[in-house]
C-alpha cells in the first residue's frame, strides 16, 4: 500500500482548535474538532473560519457577498417545545450535527428539532439594496425566522434554499436569524436519505443533519435582479445560447452577455430583457473529459443604460449522443467522438465532516487525485454533491453520473397508500430543483434513476421530470426498465460474471463491475486482479456496445473491506503513475501460467496484450546476473530459480513492470 503525502503530511495524532466567544446571553464555550478516527490531514486542520474564501456558486457568481458560514448557537430540543432562549453551545456550519467537525457530534432523533442562531447586521454599502440570504443545503425540513417572525420553510436535504430577506435589514440595526430543523431519518420511510442512516448499519453511512452546505447573502438591486441563467451549447451550430430570468426582467430592460476565452473576447451580443442571447462561437473549442475547455461568461443586466445586476458564470461548449460506429454498434460519443467512460461509484464521504467536504482544497486535490489515475468519471448517488464540486469536475474534466438519493423505504411501507403517495412527491419534488440547480455543468453528463422495487417507481417519477427539464443529458436505466432515446442501458456485474450476452441489440450499455479491491490482501496480487478485470470487461463486451465500466467502492467506506483509497485519505492500493498506464490501456504482460514452482523446467508464455506492441524480458539468477534478456517471440524455458522483469512495450511508451519469480525445488 502507498502513502500519500502530497495530500496529507501529517500523519498521526488529533489537533483540537478552540476558540473562545461569548453568545448573546453570556455562555461562553471553546468550540473544538471532537474525536474523529480515521480523521484525514485536511480534516485536522478545520478552524472556526473554515468555509469563508470560496464562493459557493460558481456559474452565478457576484463581486459582493458575504459568507455565513462559522460559529452560529445551538441547542437541541423537543419537537413540542418552543424556540429555547438559551443556548447549549456552538456548532460550526456548515458541518452536520453529527459530524466531529460541527464541535457538537451529536444524533438528531426524529421526534427532537436542531436550533440555529446567530445576528446579522446590513454592511454598510449595501443600504437601499435587496438582500439574498441562500442555503445549500439543509436536511431535512426547516423554517427560518428573523426575530419572532417565520419567513420561509423548505424540505429537502439535497436542494438549495434562496430568501429575500432586505426587508428585514436595516442599517446600524442587529437582527436574529433562527432556523430550526427536523430529521426523521430512520422513521419516516418516504424520506429521501440516500445511505444515511441513525443505526450505522452495514453499509449505511452516517446520518447528516441540519446546516451541512454553504450558507451566504448578497446585495441585489431592489427591483430586478438576475435569479436564473440557462446555458444551452450547441457545438454544431457553433453558437451558445444564454437566457436570463429574474424578478423585474422583461422587455423594457437589456441583457449584455460577453463570452471570453482567457483574455480573448470570442463573443458579446445584447438582447431584450425576455429574449435568449444566441452567441457565435468563433475558433470553437469543446469540453470533453480529454480536453476540458471552459468559456468565462459574464450576463448583466441594463435598466436605462445603467448596469444594474451582473453575474460571472462559465460554460463548456459539448454534446452528448449515442450513435453508431462503422460496424454498426452503438456507441457513447461526447461531441463527435466516440469516448469511453472509465469510472469510479464516488461515496463523497469524510468521516469528521460526512458530505462536506473538510474544505475546497480538499475536494479539488481528491478530485484531481481521481483524474491522475487515468479515471474520467464519477458515479454518485449517496448524496447531491455541492456546485464546488461540480465546479472542480468541470475545470478537471471529470464527467458525474448523477443518481439520485434513496428512500428509506421497506416492502411492508407500499402497503400505505398515502404514505406511498408521500413519496413519491418527495422524489419529484427533489428532482426538479436539483436538476436546475446543476443544469449548466458540463462535466454532468447522466442520470440514474434506479427502479425502487420496494412499491414506489422511482425510476419512472424521476425520468418524467428528467425529460422534462433536461433533455439534453443521457439517462442511464437498468435493461429491464425499457429504452428510450439517449439511453445507456446498465448492468451489474460480479467477479465471476466479466461478461454477458449482448451479441444481437448492440446498444451502448454501462458496466457497474462489483470487483473487490481488498486492504487486507497482497497488494501486487490486487494490481494484477485490478489489470486482469479492467482487461476481461473491456475485451469480452466491447464489440457488444461497452460503453464505460463504474468500479464500486473508491474509498473504503465504514464496515466495507473493499476499497482504493482508504478512508483517512492517507494510504491507496495502486501506485498513480502505473494506475494511470493501466487505466489507458498500458496493461502490463500477463503470464499465462500461475506456476512459479517446478522441479526439471517450466515453460512461460504470456497473453496477448489488448493494444498493438510487443513484449521485452529480462531474466536474472538469484544474485542479480543477466541470464538471458531480448523480446518475447515464443515460449521461454526457465531451467533454474529466478526473477523475470517483464514490460510491454507499446507504440509510444512502456507498461509498468512485471517481476515475476520462479523457484526450481528438488
Amino acid at each position: 500500500m502507498l502513502s500519500l503525502p502530497y495530500l496529507h503530511g501529517m500523519k498521526w495524532g488529533m489537533i483540537f482548535f478552540g476558540v473562545l466567544l461569548g453568545s448573546l446571553h453570556g455562555f461562553a464555550q471553546v468550540w473544538q474538532l471532537q474525536d474523529c478516527p480515521d480523521a484525514s490531514e485536511a480534516s485536522l486542520s478545520i478552524t472556526a473560519e473554515a468555509g469563508q474564501g470560496s464562493y459557493p456558486r460558481p456559474q452565478m457568481q457576484r463581486a459582493q457577498w458575504q459568507s455565513l458560514n462559522g460559529l452560529w448557537d445551538y441547542a437541541i430540543t423537543e419537537a413540542d417545545v418552543p424556540r429555547p432562549t438559551e443556548w447549549q453551545g456552538q456548532i460550526l456550519v456548515p458541518f452536520a450535527i453529527e459530524s466531529p467537525a460541527s464541535g457538537v457530534a451529536k444524533a438528531l432523533k426524529p421526534k427532537q428539532r436542531l436550533w440555529y442562531h446567530r445576528s446579522l447586521s446590513l454592511p454598510d454599502d449595501w443600504a437601499g439594496k435587496e438582500v439574498l440570504l441562500h442555503f445549500e443545503a439543509v436536511d431535512w425540513a426547516f423554517e427560518l425566522w428573523i426575530g419572532e417572525e417565520r419567513i420561509a420553510t423548505h424540505t429537502g436535504g439535497f436542494t438549495p434554499l434562496t430568501v429575500p430577506i432586505g426587508d428585514y435589514l436595516k442599517p446600524m440595526l442587529k437582527v436574529d436569524l433562527y432556523v430550526q430543523v427536523s430529521d426523521p431519518t430512520d422513521a419516516d420511510p418516504s424520506q429521501l436519505v440516500g445511505r444515511q442512516s441513525l443505526s450505522n448499519d452495514h453499509g449505511s453511512l452516517k446520518a447528516s443533519s441540519g446546516i451541512w452546505g454553504a450558507v451566504w447573502m448578497e446585495p441585489v438591486n431592489s427591483d430586478r435582479y438576475i435569479e436564473e441563467i440557462q446555458i444551452d451549447t450547441r457545438i454544431f451550430e457553433q453558437v451558445a445560447r444564454v437566457k436570463a430570468t429574474g424578478p423585474g426582467i422583461g422587455e423594457r430592460q437589456y441583457l449584455r452577455m460577453t463570452v471570453k476565452s482567457g483574455v480573448r473576447i470570442v463573443s458579446e451580443v445584447v438582447v431584450k430583457g425576455n429574449e435568449t442571447g444566441v452567441l457565435p462561437m468563433h475558433g470553437l473549442r469543446t469540453w470533453s473529459p480529454y480536453s476540458p475547455h471552459l468559456y468565462d461568461l459574464q450576463v448583466q443586466l441594463l435598466h436605462e443604460s445603467a448596469v444594474v445586476d451582473s453575474l460571472s458564470s462559465y460554460f463548456g461548449m459539448r454534446e452528448l449522443s449515442i450513435k453508431p460506429d462503422a460496424l454498426g454498434v452503438k456507441r457513447f460519443r461526447v461531441n463527435a467522438d466516440d469516448t469511453f467512460l472509465n469510472g469510479l461509484d464516488y461515496a463523497h464521504y469524510w468521516p469528521c465532516t460526512i458530505y462536506t467536504p473538510p474544505s475546497d482544497e480538499a475536494l479539488q486535490s481528491e478530485l484531481q487525485l481521481i483524474k491522475d489515475l487515468g479515471f474520467n468519471m464519477l458515479y454518485i448517488d449517496a448524496t447531491i454533491p455541492s456546485r464546488r464540486f461540480y465546479y472542480w469536475c468541470d475545470q478537471l474534466g471529470l464527467a458525474v453520473i448523477q443518481g439520485f438519493p434513496a428512500l428509506n423505504y421497506s416492502q411492508e411501507d407500499s402497503s400505505n397508500v398515502k404514505l406511498a403517495a408521500k413519496a413519491f412527491m418527495n422524489v419529484v419534488g427533489l428532482a426538479k430543483p436539483m436538476i436546475q440547480r446543476n443544469r449548466n455543468a458540463p462535466s454532468l453528463i447522466a442520470y440514474r434513476p434506479k427502479p425502487d422495487e420496494r412499491g414506489v417507481d422511482k425510476a419512472a417519477a424521476y425520468q418524467t421530470v428528467i425529460l422534462q427539464y433536461d433533455s439534453t443529458r443521457l439517462l442511464i436505466q437498468d435493461q429491464a426498465a425499457g429504452k428510450a432515446a439517449k439511453v445507456l442501458l446498465s448492468k451489474n456485474v460480479a467477479d465471476d460474471a466479466l461478461q454477458w450476452d449482448r451479441t444481437e441489440d448492440k446498444t451502448a450499455s454501462l458496466c457497474f463491475f462489483n470487483g473487490d479491491l481488498g486492504f487486507d490482501a497482497n497488494p501486487e496480487e490486487q494490481k494484477d486482479q485490478y489489470e486482469v478485470q479492467l482487461f476481461a470487461l473491456y475485451d469480452r463486451n466491447y464489440h457488444t456496445g461497452l460503453s464505460g465500466i463504474v468500479r464500486r467502492n473508491f474509498l473504503k467506506l465504514p464496515g466495507v473491506d473493499q476499497g482504493i483509497l482508504s478512508l483517512d485519505r492517507q494510504e491507496m492500493l495502486l501506485d498513480p503513475d502505473e494506475a494511470v498506464l493501466i487505466n489507458k490501456g498500458y496493461l502490463r504482460p500477463q503470464v499465462s501460467t500461475r506456476q512459479r514452482k517446478f522441479e526439471d523446467s517450466l515453460d512461460v508464455d504470456f497473453d496477448p496484450l489488448p493494444k498493438d506492441g510487443g513484449i521485452s524480458y529480462v531474466l536474472r539468477d538469484l544474485e542479480g546476473k543477466v541470464l538471458s534478456s531480448g523480446k518475447y517471440e515464443g515460449t521461454i524455458q526457465i531451467l533454474q530459480s529466478c526473477t523475470m522483469e517483464v514490460e510491454a512495450v507499446y507504440k509510444n511508451r512502456t507498461s509498468p513492470k512485471r517481476i515475476v519469480h520462479f523457484e526450481k525445488v528438488k
